[in-house]
């Protein structure tokens, strides 16, 4: 007999019929399931850069909650859109960390964060475009050959409604 689960990615209810259980926990379908992890990998990635990189911390060490607060405030772009932002100004924040004397790991933080909002709209335009055109060039592909009925759709001739000419109307108006 099924019974009712909940999927742990989406928070969505289902049966144990339908859903997939991987790990002891349910979830709607594989796909979902590997989209989440590819979210959660990313999600670790941006905080291991803070963690490694920038805070040179251990294991051990546990992040400042700034860090968090922070990179939070930007989250609406995606963690692999932070994530490349980051990649992309490595040297510069490097540059900065290394040759600017901070007080503490919170002007650490906020100088790395000023650095990655600054520049993540262009690196977000970037990808949007580098998607779209993909978008496109993939859609053109799978449209293929045009059919002999869509050739002659285009070949009728577009009949064009004469514009009413009120003037004459207007002029009536003002005798």
């Amino acid at each position: 007999m099924p019974r009712r689960v909940k999927c742990q990615a989406t928070g969505e209810y289902g049966t144990s019929d339908f859903f997939i259980k991987i790990g002891g926990k349910y979830y709607k379908s594989q796909e979902i399931y590997d989209e989440n992890e590819r979210k959660k990998k990313e999600r670790n990635k941006t905080f291991g850069y803070f963690k490694y990189n920038f805070l040179k911390l251990d294991k051990k060490q546990h992040l400042p909650t700034i860090v968090y607060k922070e990179v939070n405030n930007i989250n609406s772009y995606g963690f692999d859109i932070i994530n490349a932002t980051i990649e992309e100004n490595m040297d510069s924040i490097m540059y900065a960390l290394s040759h600017k004397d901070f007080n503490s790991e919170v002007g650490k933080v906020r100088y790395v964060m000023a650095i990655i909002k600054n520049n993540i709209n262009d690196i977000y335009k970037k990808e949007q475009r580098l998607n779209k055109s993909s978008l496109e060039s993939r859609c053109k592909v799978e449209q293929g050959a045009i059919t002999e009925e869509e050739i002659a759709i285009e070949d009728k001739p577009i009949l064009v409604k004469p514009k009413r000419d009120i003037r004459a109307w207007l002029e009536d108006d003002e005798d």
